[in-house]
């Protein structure tokens, strides 16, 4: 997460108030998350990282799936989802 909020290709990283950008409604996304500035961003944060996090664990299982059902899960041991957080 913490390249994800300098990342400077998205709007998150002008919610996270780590870059500028006109037209960027920051006080609209952050009021969603708490009245306060400095408690709705960590709270945006955390869902955000959620979401990635989420994905993350759909597609692993989605893969664990496939491979599950052919032969080569077998031969390779693949039994279970070995992941590392990365956020």
């Amino acid at each position: 997460m913490e390249e994800f909020d300098f990342y400077p290709w998205c709007g998150h990283a002008v919610v996270m108030g780590n870059k500028a950008l006109s037209g960027q409604n920051t006080i609209e996304v952050l009021t969603r998350f708490g009245k306060r500035i400095n408690k709705a961003r960590p709270a945006y944060r955390h869902f955000v990282a959620e979401g990635i996090w989420s994905s993350f664990v759909v597609k692993c299982r989605y893969v664990l799936s496939y491979f599950s059902s052919t032969v080569q899960a077998g031969l390779l041991g693949v039994t279970s989802c070995n992941y590392i957080a990365v956020l």
